[in-house]
């Protein structure tokens, strides 16, 4: 198997490109396929007469290209190009079309059809940030999508393609406070890891993290966990795994941004954002404090032995307060009794046996 992958020149007055210096670095073989890197110019049209001259050359089965995204915070394989270019600033050769069709026979837009999904799944396992992204924006990062899956449409039929953009690397961001950037290595790995995706994935999977064999998973390995969830946590499990794919799927950070909100809709949005985030730890919280609720352990108890001072009766059972205010002021009156009856090692976790005990 055959990959070849590109990277474009520096651009927009950039010294570097991220996307080619990580190419640059990639092995020469990723999980038993060929890696053919190549340099293009970011230049409208040349970049894909390029690249389909490669195409001829080396026949690959993949073809993937890499760009750079100033202002992203992760690697992102893109799901979609259009069929327009319109650039915001000038190529390396001083073109700047605005509203121009790229192809005049081709569909409106194509879909990558790499695997995506998995690509971000192999990168945020093994701890690169990844998300799909649903914009490849239409200066000539969409101009070579665009170009290559054309290309497949028209002419190479059995091939793969798509492409992934790239962060800034740190050197970049030195003059520009609070952009987001990404280790060079980072995105090399993350470019490895995509690329063993899409020989390893010849479809693509329909979920990130199947949510209900992680909740099957916990609830039949402990009894405690599974009353809970049957009897308090069903509707919120539910609700928040609906909501976390909307996230996904809305390029993650994307979702909360104020640039990506419409003014009148900000406030509903940070509302949103912090139920959500509220309903998770609700869910931690309760599941941890079965399972293991010495992990809420107040350092008092240690404190005292460590200064050589006599604990404090019934110290060792004291919970860290934070935890007690949060779960007494956020659960059920009937979850909270079910989980200080069942928690198994005496800790204490109601406010009044808290305040009891510690008063």
């Amino acid at each position: 198997m055959k990959v070849l992958l590109t990277g474009f020149d520096p651009f927009g007055g950039e010294s570097v490109n991220p996307a080619l210096e990580a190419v640059k670095q990639l092995p020469d073989t990723i999980a038993g396929a060929e890696v053919i890197k190549l340099e293009i110019p970011t230049v409208f049209r040349k970049s894909l007469e390029k690249i389909e001259e490669n195409i001829v050359k080396h026949n690959p089965d993949i073809v993937i290209s890499v760009g750079q995204a100033g202002g992203r915070f992760d690697v992102t394989p893109e799901r979609v190009a259009i069929n327009i270019d319109d650039a915001r600033i000038e190529d390396n050769e001083k073109n700047q079309p605005i509203d121009i069709t790229i192809f005049e026979d081709g569909q409106p837009a194509y879909f990558s059809n790499l695997p995506i999904k998995a690509m971000v799944k192999e990168m945020r396992e093994n701890g690169i940030p990844a998300s799909v992204s649903n914009t490849a924006g239409t200066f000539v990062c969409n101009h070579v999508m665009y170009g290559i899956l054309y290309m497949i449409d028209k002419k190479y039929p059995n091939i793969k393609g798509g492409f992934i953009h790239v962060p800034y690397i740190p050197s970049q961001v030195v003059c520009k406070p609070n952009t987001p950037s990404m280790a060079a290595a980072d995105i090399t790995k993350g470019l490895e890891l995509c690329i063993k995706a899409a020989v390893e994935n010849k479809e693509d999977i329909k979920k990130f993290f199947d949510t209900s064999k992680y909740k099957s998973y916990l609830v039949s390995n402990n009894e405690k966990v599974k009353y809970i969830f049957e009897n308090f946590l069903v509707d919120k499990w539910l609700r928040e795994d609906r909501k976390l794919n909307n996230y996904v799927h809305a390029n993650g950070i994307r979702f909360v941004m104020d640039n990506y909100v419409y003014q009148n809709k900000k406030e509903d949005k940070h509302k949103e954002l912090i139920e959500t985030l509220q309903n998770i730890t609700d869910i931690f919280l309760s599941l941890l404090s079965v399972i293991d609720s010495i992990k809420f352990h107040s350092s008092d108890y240690l404190d005292a032995l460590e200064m050589e001072m006599k604990p404090q009766e019934g110290s060792q059972y004291w919970v860290c307060p934070i935890i007690v205010e949060y779960m007494n002021d956020r659960f059920d009156k009937k979850l909270l009794q079910y989980i200080q009856n069942n928690e198994g090692n005496g800790m204490q976790f109601m406010a009044e046996y808290y305040n009891q005990n510690k008063g």
